[in-house]
């Protein structure tokens, strides 16, 4: 899965700061921010939104300024905040959203938020991956649900990695037949990929198709002989191998 945390930050904030005017009480903090000072903006921000404490958009620079501080008490209540003003602010909803679900004991709560988001505005990808991210690291039942609306955004309608996250989530359903034409659909698009390789492995082992899941192993091997970041897993499947 495509991860864009630190990316969609910097895209979030210019999109939250643009336009602003010279008389915004938050124009300091603002400006921090936009330099990467974010010390300067957090503490800018209390302090303006002291003085305007129903500012949706100066309690999300707040949000944003205390996360990057790693100040997640601040963030948590800003952002908090900013939502029980207006629940219908997408940037508020996917803002406490992608703050909660950092921590893995409040990714239900965030799930809930980034949700929200979604439904706010479908057309935005970033709580869209969030929310794949964050179910599929806690076994999701609605996983491949929200996989399958990332093929509405040109980046994945053609992806091996998405196909192969999409796959896994079907073979954890139970859904065998789907996740077979899946994987295969990975690799006729991506066939020198070491990891959807050791997926289609591990995936036919699982199913008993034992001679197909020999073939991928050895596909993988030989894909992922000169990549240091698979050395484990082609330690685990070189001991496999031989115990066959």
């Amino acid at each position: 899965m495509k991860h864009f945390s630190g990316a969609l930050l910097g895209v979030f904030l210019l999109t939250l700061i643009a336009g602003c005017g010279n008389n915004n009480p938050f124009k300091a903090a603002e400006k921090a921010a936009d330099d990467g000072n974010w010390k300067m903006a957090m503490a800018t921000a209390e302090r303006a939104v002291k003085k305007h404490p129903q500012d949706v958009k100066g309690l999300l620079l707040l949000a944003v300024a205390a996360d990057k501080c790693n100040r997640r008490d601040v963030a948590l209540d800003a952002a908090l905040r900013a939502v029980k003003i207006n629940e219908k602010d997408f940037a508020a909803q996917y803002t406490l959203g992608r703050i909660c679900v950092a921590s893995e004991t409040d990714r239900t709560e965030g799930l809930k938020h980034l949700i929200a988001a979604h439904e706010l505005n479908p057309d935005a990808i970033e709580p869209i991956i969030l929310i794949c991210n964050t179910m599929q690291a806690m076994n999701h039942q609605q996983t491949a649900s929200f996989l399958l609306k990332l093929q509405n955004f040109n980046d994945y309608k053609a992806s091996a990695v998405h196909c192969n996250d999409l796959a896994i989530a079907y073979m954890k359903k139970g859904q065998t037949a789907a996740a077979k034409n899946i994987f295969m659909k990975a690799y006729k698009l991506d066939p020198n990929n070491p990891g959807v390789l050791l997926n289609m492995a591990r995936f036919f082992e699982t199913t008993k198709w034992r001679n197909l899941a020999g073939n991928y192993y050895n596909f993988f091997l030989l894909r992922a002989a000169n990549a240091p970041e698979y050395r484990d897993e082609v330690a685990v499947v070189q001991k496999r191998l031989k115990r066959k």
